[in-house]
């Protein structure tokens, strides 16, 4: 929070508006990781009005994303939905896989905690999808992995086993187990 507070001041004193969203978003991290989520979403709230305000849409992507896992882990998972979906959009738009994927994961984890497994299941098959099409070990055997527990809770046992192995055996060839 300390050095966020620094170079937004440097940032506003050399009229670079775009940090000044981007040093927000910082400070509301900062305070999402101590878990104090109002003050958290507060910083998160100024930084969307600031990016939107100069239609920086990066930081607009990012303050929704922000919002969304503090609205989830606050336990308010239908205005998590909403922020992260508008993420998303966002980040699609830009282009940004990785941020993209990020959003796939959230809300796949979302609605599993909703108990809508075929939500979950629909969004953990995108980021799936996405991670094989980069090659992305790490990514696709986190993705198995939350299909895997997302089929399980379905009732499909074999499908579960198949992508739960599939995730074991990229683990165990990282060493990530």
């Amino acid at each position: 929070f300390y050095y966020a507070r620094k170079y937004k001041a440097l940032a506003e004193k050399n009229n670079l508006d775009t940090l000044v969203s981007t040093a927000y978003i910082d400070m509301g991290i900062s305070y999402g990781i101590r878990s104090e989520y109002d003050s958290s979403l507060y910083y998160f709230s100024l930084a969307l009005k600031k990016a939107t305000l100069l239609n920086y849409q990066i930081d607009i992507g990012k303050s929704y994303s922000n919002m969304g896992y503090t609205y989830h882990r606050m336990g308010n998972k239908k205005e998590a939905v909403k922020c992260y979906e508008k993420a998303l959009k966002i980040f699609k738009k830009l282009k940004i896989v990785k941020h993209s994927n990020q959003c796939y994961m959230n809300l796949g984890s979302v609605y599993f905690d909703l108990e809508q497994y075929a939500f979950s299941q629909s969004y953990f098959e995108q980021v799936l999808k996405s991670f094989e099409e980069l090659n992305d070990q790490d990514g696709i055997a986190k993705a198995c992995f939350a299909l895997g527990n997302t089929y399980r809770m379905q009732q499909k046992l074999a499908l579960s086993k198949e992508v739960n192995l599939k995730s074991l055996d990229i683990r165990k060839k990282s060493g990530d187990l």
